[in-house]
C-alpha cells in the first residue's frame, strides 16, 4: 500500500507544540531552560534577601522584627529611628542585600517571559519588575534616616520602598492570572495571587499605621515585613515548582507524541503514516 503523509503545522511561538485543552503549549527544551534559570534568579534573589537581613540584624543592637523596618538595617550609623535606637554596623551589607536582589528580580523575569509568559502579558511582567528592582536600588541607595528627614531626600527612600513593595506584589498578582488560565499551574496561580494579595493588605496597613502615628493590629514592622515577604517567598518556592510542573508536562509529551520534523515558520510538523 502507498504511504500517505498527513502533516499539520502546529506554532511553537509559545512552546514547542499543542496541549490538552486548558493546558499551556508543550514547553521547548529552550522555554525549559529559561523557565529554570528564572525559578534559580529568583530563589537566589529571596535566599539572599533573607540572609542578609538576619545576618545584618544579628549584628544590630536593639533591632526588632516587630516595630523596625527592613530598611533601618541599612542606615551606615546609630540614630534615634521611630523611637527605636538603631546602629547598623553591617548596613553595607544590607544595602547590597538590597540592590542585588532588585537585580536578580529583574533578571529572573527576563528568563520567565521566554519560559511561560504569553506575548501579550510580556511588557507588563517586565515593567512591573523593572518598577520593583528600580525601587529596590533606590531604598540601598537612599537610607530612612533623619538626615535623609532633612535634607528631604526621605521622599526618594519612600518613593523607593513603595515602587519595590507595589511592583513586586503586582507581579505576583500577574503571574497568578497567567498561570490560573493554564491547567498545570492553575494551583500555583491561586498561590500567587494569594501572596499578592496578603502583600497589598501589608503595604495598606503601615500607610495607614504611618498616617495614624498608631499600630492597627500589628505594630509598622510586622506589616511591612508582609508586604515584603510575600515576594521573597513568592520567589523562592513558586518559580522551582512552576519549571518543575512544565518539566514533567514536556516529559509526558513526549513520551506521547509522534515524531516531529522541523518546517519553515517557526512550525513543526508532525508527521503519521498508514
Amino acid at each position: 500500500m502507498p504511504m500517505i503523509h498527513r502533516t499539520r503545522s502546529v506554532s511553537t511561538a509559545a512552546g514547542s507544540g499543542p496541549a490538552p485543552a486548558g493546558e499551556g503549549p508543550v514547553p521547548s527544551a529552550g522555554a525549559l531552560v529559561a523557565a529554570w534559570a528564572a525559578a534559580a534568579l529568583w530563589a537566589i534573589a529571596g535566599l539572599w534577601s533573607f540572609t542578609t537581613e538576619a545576618v545584618t540584624a544579628d549584628a544590630m543592637r536593639r533591632y526588632s522584627y516587630l516595630t523596625n523596618y527592613v530598611s533601618d538595617l541599612g542606615i551606615p550609623r546609630a540614630e534615634a529611628l521611630h523611637g527605636v535606637a538603631a546602629t547598623s554596623p553591617l548596613a553595607a551589607v544590607m544595602n547590597l542585600g538590597f540592590i542585588l536582589e532588585g537585580l536578580l528580580f529583574l533578571a529572573a523575569a527576563c528568563f520567565a517571559v521566554a519560559a511561560w509568559v504569553p506575548i501579550r502579558d510580556r511588557r507588563m511582567l517586565l515593567g512591573l519588575a523593572a518598577v520593583h528592582a528600580v525601587g529596590v536600588v533606590l531604598v540601598g541607595c537612599i537610607h530612612g534616616s533623619p538626615a535623609a528627614e532633612r535634607d528631604n531626600t526621605i521622599v526618594i527612600h519612600f518613593l523607593g520602598a513603595g515602587m519595590a513593595i507595589l511592583g513586586g506584589n503586582a507581579v505576583l498578582l500577574l503571574v497568578g492570572r497567567i498561570w490560573r488560565a493554564d491547567g498545570r499551574l492553575r494551583p500555583l496561580g491561586r498561590v500567587s495571587t494569594a501572596l499578592g494579595v496578603l502583600g497589598v493588605t501589608g503595604l495598606v496597613m503601615v500607610s495607614l499605621n504611618l498616617a495614624t502615628g498608631s499600630s492597627l493590629l500589628f505594630p509598622d514592622g510586622v506589616w511591612e515585613r508582609l508586604a515584603v515577604y510575600s515576594v521573597l517567598v513568592w520567589g523562592v518556592v513558586l518559580p522551582a515548582a512552576a519549571a518543575i510542573r512544565l518539566w514533567r508536562s514536556a516529559g509526558r509529551a513526549g513520551r506521547g507524541s509522534s515524531s516531529p520534523v522541523e518546517s519553515g515558520a517557526g512550525h513543526r510538523v508532525v508527521r503519521s503514516s498508514r
